[in-house]
């Protein structure tokens, strides 16, 4: 019933079984395989549920059977309102929308008076790496054909569906 990133807890932790089940790399990475079925059946359902309350940028999940992480990204209050409204990643220019696994900081100086930081989960596989360590872009049908390559390759979605929208910020 336990299933680990690797041999030991190096890469994360899952909490949980089953479907919703959490990775989370800031969660006792020095457990061992051994110790690793003590520790979840030790937590409360009360520790399991605020874990999953307090997702942090870059930790994974499953959510109906496909990983999910979280990320974020500054937005106007009019792109909030849409993804809100479908659940759905909305296009940028060129077909691209770039998000960050790096916190609030990344992209602020760019980010318009008045935008909106949001986190969110996007499925992992829906991501293709952007330009620097924990930047990365999801892309719709407008993108160019080599972007929906890789896209297609790794078994992602154009504009995929978020889930557990959260504002935390505002420029």
């Amino acid at each position: 019933d336990i299933e680990l990133q690797g041999n030991t807890w190096e890469t994360g932790v899952v909490i949980g079984r089953g479907v919703n089940t959490i990775v989370s790399p800031h969660l006792q990475k020095d457990k061992t395989l051994e110790n690793a079925t003590d520790y979840l059946n030790n937590l409360s359902v009360t520790e399991v549920v605020n874990n999953y309350q307090s997702l942090k940028l870059g930790d994974r999940t499953q959510i109906n059977g496909i990983e999910h992480v979280r990320v974020g990204r500054w937005m106007s209050p009019e792109e909030l309102k849409l993804i809100q409204k479908n659940n759905t990643m909305i296009s940028g220019a060129g077909g691209q929308t770039f998000i960050s696994l790096n916190g609030a900081s990344d992209f602020r100086g760019a980010a318009q008076k008045g935008s909106i930081y949001v986190e969110f989960s996007v499925p992992t596989n829906s991501l293709i790496q952007g330009g620097k360590e924990g930047w990365f872009k999801t892309i719709s049908e407008e993108a160019s054909d080599s972007q929906k390559f890789r896209l297609r390759k790794q078994g992602g979605d154009l504009s995929p569906k978020i889930n557990d929208i959260k504002v935390l910020e505002k420029k």
